[in-house]
């Protein structure tokens, strides 16, 4: 259960209490990468609004073991805490709602530029899932030399329901910006999955004519 920042503690996030009763800071940050904007600038960012979620507090571990190179890309200098202070970068991207719960949108891992916005593919899925239609969904970036990078969604729908393009992209329109619409929409019977039954984004950019990708 997420409570307001215990007595003592000054956090610009939320906390909750671990199965062992351990409290771990819960905070959401913009969308950006270390390279985008300066740590010190950031601010955490208000309920709707989609972002990265990191994960701080006294319990944090140091780092990985025998792993450096991966301990400076995800325990990261926090800019909200005292000095020395370091927070987990999950990768995973979410908001919160009015409730003050945590909805999770996708990966950072599945982010792209396109035409200068940093585009969520995750959150693309997200949105075509709520379409009472949909069974499964896959979004992939779409490399063409002459045309640039276009994004591609493989739809497929529940038994006996009807595909409309039409229907998807007006779905779109009401949760997303326009550059964010699917440029194909494309319905298939199924979508490749992997042995743990999870997306298989590679088999499903070779059916984006082998150049497409997830970042």
């Amino acid at each position: 259960k997420l409570m307001d920042a215990p007595p003592g503690f000054d956090s610009n996030g939320f906390w909750f209490r671990n199965h062992e009763g351990v409290l771990i800071e819960v905070k959401v940050a913009p969308k950006v990468s270390p390279d985008d904007k300066a740590q010190s600038e950031w601010n955490t960012v208000g309920p709707g609004v989609a972002g990265e979620l990191y994960l701080a507090g006294v319990q944090l571990a140091h780092g990985y073991a025998g792993r450096p190179d991966l301990s400076a890309e995800r325990f990261v200098p926090d800019p909200f805490g005292p000095a020395g202070a370091r927070m987990y970068r999950t990768g995973d991207i979410v908001r919160w709602s009015a409730a003050a719960e945590l909805e999770y949108v996708g990966r950072s891992d599945f982010q792209v530029k396109i035409r200068g916005f940093r585009i969520e593919l995750g959150e693309i899925e997200s949105t075509l899932y709520k379409h009472e239609s949909v069974d499964r969904v896959g979004v992939v970036a779409r490399q063409d030399p002459a045309a640039g990078v276009s994004i591609e969604a493989f739809v497929a729908l529940k038994p006996g329901r009807k595909k409309s393009i039409i229907a998807m992209k007006r779905h779109c329109s009401v949760y997303l910006p326009n550059y964010m619409i699917p440029d194909a929409i494309r319905f298939i019977d199924g979508l490749p999955s992997t042995s743990t039954d999870k997306v298989d984004y590679q088999r499903l950019s070779a059916l984006a004519g082998g150049k497409g990708s997830r970042t």
